[in-house]
């Protein structure tokens, strides 16, 4: 087996490309020098029609994090897999400040005296996830050794509704597809209303 050159090495001395079929061209061009393996016009092909749609930054560093742990010539899947395992740790961190945000505004909003002003939530995934937790006024009243359980609930729902719009067209039944319309035109009434109120 080939020794693999060090990727910060190889960022250095090749070109920066814009377009995602430069990217793929570039990194098969090194992983077929690394591995030994030539390149053809039908394998970059198929490349880019399996990482067809992805952003030509994103890809550099997903084939630049790929070179740095694959034993052998890698496959668009273990590309990807560089992506999925990056996209997860950031929809982490979105969880965790959706999570923020639905206990400030359940802290402010919750257990209102009838009438009172509520502002409303502008975020249908963190609406959804609210009622899924309880609602509102459950959670600002839960007792501290229950919010775990508030905060499961809300994140799984919060990523559900997050995620429906970019698996949308593998949805089978009409109930879904229906159901991903509403909730992309919910947001969609949210994000028009927020803008008629701040001009």
């Amino acid at each position: 087996m080939a020794a693999q050159p060090q990727s910060s090495e190889l960022s250095e001395t090749l070109p920066r490309s814009d377009s995602m079929r430069d990217v793929v061209r570039k990194w098969l061009l090194v992983f077929g020098e690394v591995y030994r393996l030539e390149v053809t016009p039908l394998l970059l092909e198929s490349w880019c029609i399996a990482l067809r749609g992805l952003d030509a930054a994103l890809l550099d560093s997903a084939f630049d994090a790929t070179l740095k742990t694959c034993k052998a010539f890698p496959t668009p899947a273990h590309v990807k897999e560089r992506i999925a395992v990056a996209a997860e740790v950031s929809i982490d961190l979105e969880a965790e400040n959706a999570w923020s945000k639905a206990l400030d505004y359940c802290k402010r909003y919750g257990n209102l005296p009838p009438g009172a002003e509520v502002r409303p939530i502008r975020d249908v995934a963190i609406e959804a996830g609210i009622r899924a937790a309880g609602g509102v006024n459950r959670i600002e009243a839960c007792p501290r050794e229950q919010l775990p359980w508030a905060k499961k609930a809300f994140l799984q729902t919060w990523r559900n509704v997050r995620e429906l719009p970019e698996h949308g067209s593998l949805l089978t039944t009409e109930a879904a597809k229906e159901l991903l319309q509403g909730i992309t035109r919910a947001s969609s009434e949210k994000l028009l209303q927020s803008g008629q109120k701040g001009s």
